[in-house]
């Protein structure tokens, strides 16, 4: 008897299979291989899922670069706005000193610099230091046995209470030298007096008492109603007055309470160790020069140009592609994005450029040791192709920066020079054109009609004040329109800000005068303010271009997956629809079999009535 088998059913994975077929036909194969025909899809999806997210850490690492890149920038391009203080690595400054004699300069006083110190020389001389006042009493036999007691004998103290200045300190039965002096110390900070031991030989210690700090503002005065210390018999007692600090810098003499002196010169802290020889005739003189730090702001200008070359080759190592077959190499996942070009055009056209009003002879990267050139190589050494990197010739830069410091810096930082100081900048961006302008304002001038315009924000402005403001260029040319204000009553200021499109486009100005003012005013914008502006306008969070491009990779990552989920259930729906095709096949070739079975049985009563 011949019976047909496609196979059993069993179970896997929660899935219902057929396999074990004894006409070899191996039905779980069969299904597996009918589904794989729907996981194609998923794997296409997978695949995109995965080159978005070498895509979402490659804009990631972009990010990174950029953002170093925009702090190298805030470091050299100074920030003159109201109410902010420079952080321009220019200010830096370095302190040297020497003494005229064979002692060195370190013996007498040290100085230490900080913002806002100018590049300058100092002769100091004819120093005495400052000196705290102190009491010392000696003849205690002992430092851990008693000497306060009601019968006091030699070198002991009576129970009682005395005051140093207005403060109370109580001595009491039992107490040694280390608990009087825990009693003093810990009052300190009330009394600005501190309480010393010392052991003067085996047999005999000291006790003082001296001020916190030195000089006569700092002496403090010690009432004893109770006859603590006037009753002790058999010790001495020695006194140190205070005496203030005195100098002689520049030919003017100084006085001053403490030996640390910070408010002398601006940004620069003298430290007083040694007085000088008080000995007739002698000449002892200290020079401290303050001088720029020279080698701090060439290694900043070096690392600002690393940071540019790191993200110029980022970029280029992008755009990779293999010399045999032009295709874009595995690791250049964002070869086919626009976006990169845009910001390396935009970062090459911020540190290439001249600098606007600067000195023509110091407008641009090149004039102070800078060039751009170089190669890099690319995957099995080949040369990617010139990547416009910059190269610093760090002795011709430090040469520039020892010798053209002011003209250095200008070709980095923003200037803001304004003939009255009723107007301040508060803003600006790269869409400044103007370097000489002139505000003439007038509240009292008839204001034109009104003018609107929208911002970049989408904001409409209705302005009244073009005859009120007025910009005239470098070249004595009007341009009415280029300058609008309003008025703060809360703050009492008024604030003028520049027309999109106009040459003062992206410039704020804070106004404190009386409404009739005349102000002629400078403003350059160097190489390191435009790449800050430029970096910042990329790497907002709020409204950066690569916002943007994260977000479109996010919203495609949600695209795909959710995709994927539709594709997974659909292969899963398909697959259970062939379990139960193939289970209906197995339940027919049952029936089948069955059939067989009894027709053979029939045939086989049949057969065996006729023998």
């Amino acid at each position: 008897m011949t019976l047909i088998n496609f196979g059993s059913m069993r179970n896997r994975d929660g899935r219902m299979l057929m396999d074990g077929a004894a006409s070899n036909l191996d039905t779980t194969a069969t299904i597996d291989s009918l589904v794989m025909v729907k996981k194609i899809p998923i794997d296409v999806i997978n695949e995109s899922i995965s080159k978005i997210q070498k895509k979402e850490e490659a804009y990631g690492k972009l990010n990174e670069l950029l953002a170093n890149f925009k702090q190298l920038s805030d470091s050299l391009r100074n920030s003159p706005t109201y109410l902010s203080s420079s952080s321009s690595v220019f200010d830096s400054t370095v302190i040297s000193t020497n003494c005229n004699t064979s002692t060195p300069a370190s013996y007498y006083l040290s100085a230490t610099t900080a913002s806002g110190a100018v590049a300058s020389q100092y002769a100091i001389s004819d120093i005495t230091i400052a000196v705290a006042q102190s009491k010392s009493v000696q003849g205690f036999t002992s430092n851990s046995a008693s000497i306060v007691t009601a019968t006091p004998t030699d070198g002991m103290f009576e129970p009682g209470t005395f005051q140093i200045g207005s403060t109370s300190i109580t001595l009491a039965e039992g107490d040694n030298l280390p608990t009087i002096q825990a009693k003093i110390n810990f009052l300190s900070a009330t009394t600005g007096v501190k309480a010393s031991i010392i052991q003067l030989a085996s047999d005999n210690f000291q006790l003082t008492l001296s001020s916190t700090n030195p000089g006569v503002a700092n002496e403090f005065t010690i009432t004893d109603h109770s006859n603590i210390f006037s009753n002790c018999t058999n010790v001495s007692w020695t006194s140190v007055g205070a005496s203030d600090a005195i100098l002689t810098i520049n030919n003017q003499a100084i006085t001053r309470s403490t030996n640390t002196i910070a408010d002398l010169v601006p940004g620069v802290t003298f430290t007083l160790l040694n007085s000088t020889p008080s000995t007739p005739g002698d000449n002892t003189s200290i020079n401290v020069a303050v001088n720029p730090d020279t080698n701090k702001i060439a290694e900043t200008i070096g690392l600002y140009a690393d940071g540019f070359n790191e993200i110029i080759s980022f970029i280029d190592k992008q755009k990779e592609r293999d010399p045999k077959t032009n295709q874009l190499i595995e690791d250049a996942v964002l070869g086919e994005d626009s976006v990169l070009n845009i910001i390396r055009n935009s970062l090459m056209n911020d540190v290439y450029s001249t600098v606007a009003g600067a000195n023509p002879n110091f407008n641009d990267i090149s004039d102070i040791g800078i060039k751009v050139a170089g190669y890099a190589k690319g995957q099995d050494n080949n040369k990617i192709g010139i990547m416009n990197l910059l190269e610093v010739n760090t002795t011709d830069l430090l040469s520039n920066i020892s010798t053209n410091l002011a003209n250095v810096r200008q070709i980095f930082e923003t200037t803001f020079v304004s003939d009255n100081n009723n107007f301040a900048i508060y803003g600006r961006s790269n869409n400044i054109t103007a370097t000489s302008f002139s505000v003439d304002f007038d509240k009292t001038r008839v204001a034109d009609t009104g003018q609107t315009y929208v911002d970049k924000s989408g904001v409409s402005h209705t302005v009244n004040n073009a005859a009120t403001v007025r910009y005239t260029d470098a070249s004595g040319r009007p341009g009415s329109t280029y300058l609008y204000y309003d008025y703060n009553a809360t703050a009492n200021t008024t604030r003028f800000w520049g027309l999109e499109g106009s040459a003062l486009e992206g410039i704020e100005l804070l106004y404190f005068g009386t409404g009739t003012d005349l102000a002629n005013i400078n403003l350059t914008l160097g190489v390191a303010e435009k790449s800050y502006q430029s970096t910042e306008d990329v790497i907002n969070p709020k409204d950066g271009v690569l916002k943007g491009a994260f977000k479109y990779l996010s919203d495609q990552t949600k695209e795909q997956e959710a995709t994927m989920k539709l594709r997974e259930k659909d292969m899963e729906d398909y697959r259970r629809l062939l379990v139960k095709q193939f289970a209906k096949v197995e339940e027919a070739v049952s029936k089948v079999n069955t059939l067989i079975q009894f027709l053979d049985a029939q045939d086989s009563v049949k057969n065996n009535s006729k023998n």
